[in-house]
């Protein structure tokens, strides 16, 4: 059996705090078909289980556990089997406020670091023992930034270049992803990206570069050239690789958030993210838009350990 504490961090990457001991911690059964899920995959680290997670994501689930030969086996027409789990002594109950219980050390001298995904974000830090050789003993480090975390990340200054901004596709040359940056104005191009095609399967991406880079505001813009086009709607994805993205939800409903976006070609529209993304790729993925798709964007935040 394996299970999922926090929903915000693939499975391959992080296994929770329960564990199989003898006795079985599920209850609930969930059922229901889900057009992602299509043939076996493995629940084990490192395999691609990713799918079950976004299954039991749509179903509005944080937390959860696969068994049957630690295996997640449905397709669209017939129901996965996916278990809630029941309170666990060490891990408190099984919902999104479970605990993750941390590896510490092996000796006395060497240094176990563990990175956090998402951050916490706090006044206060306590660490808690569970188990320990000998006496409780320990000596700790914290790392993190205690500057305001909302600077621009340089999509409009070139800070980001024109190879880490793509798109699923390009209306011409003249509105290549690269053209996307907050305020452009290109004397030769008409500034801004747009699409190849006006449907919903319409996303502009960037890549941060860095792992774990905090995102706490947006911006966008529409196009400037003589077409009155621009979104008006979208939603914002999120991930550490290219091959699994998450939808940005609205904060204890597990909801995907869906952005207001723009009412004219060259007003600026924020939105300040609460809580923030972390990750290496942010995707603006399209929802409504007038006249074409066509957007500018800026994205804020800070990279944890950059001055």
């Amino acid at each position: 059996m394996i299970s999922e504490v926090n929903m915000r961090r693939p499975l391959d990457i992080s296994v929770g705090c329960y564990k199989l001991d003898g006795t079985s911690r599920l209850t609930h059964e969930l059922t229901g078909s889900d057009p992602i899920l299509n043939g076996i995959y493995p629940a084990q680290p490192g395999s691609f289980i990713s799918k079950c997670a976004v299954a039991v994501i749509r179903a509005g689930y944080r937390l959860f556990a696969v068994e049957n030969n630690d295996t997640c086996s449905a397709n669209a027409s017939t129901p996965q089997k996916i278990e809630k789990l029941k309170e666990s002594k060490k891990c408190g109950l099984g919902d999104a406020n479970a605990f993750q219980e941390f590896d510490g050390n092996k000796d006395k001298n060497s240094v176990v670091y563990h990175d956090l995904n998402p951050p916490i974000i706090a006044r206060y830090i306590r660490f808690l023992p569970v188990e320990w050789k000998g006496e409780i003993s320990m000596r700790v480090e914290l790392y993190g930034c205690m500057k305001e975390c909302g600077r621009f990340l340089g999509i409009q200054s070139g800070e980001i270049s024109d190879g880490q901004i793509s798109a699923s596709s390009e209306r011409d040359s003249n509105h290549s992803a690269s053209q996307s940056r907050l305020h452009v104005i290109n004397p030769d191009r008409e500034g801004s990206w747009a699409a190849k095609t006006d449907d919903t399967d319409q996303w502009l991406q960037v890549d941060l570069v860095i792992l774990h880079t905090i995102v706490t505001r947006v911006a966008t813009q529409g196009s400037n050239g003589p077409k009155r086009e621009w979104v008006t709607k979208y939603i914002l994805q999120y991930g550490n690789d290219t091959e699994m993205f998450y939808n940005y939800t609205v904060p204890e409903q597990n909801t995907m958030k869906v952005f207001a976006g723009n009412i004219d070609q060259n007003t600026v529209v924020y939105h300040d993210l609460n809580p923030p993304i972390t990750a290496r790729y942010i995707r603006f993925k399209l929802v409504e838009w007038q006249g074409w798709i066509s957007m500018r964007v800026e994205l804020y935040g800070c990279v944890p350990g950059k001055a």
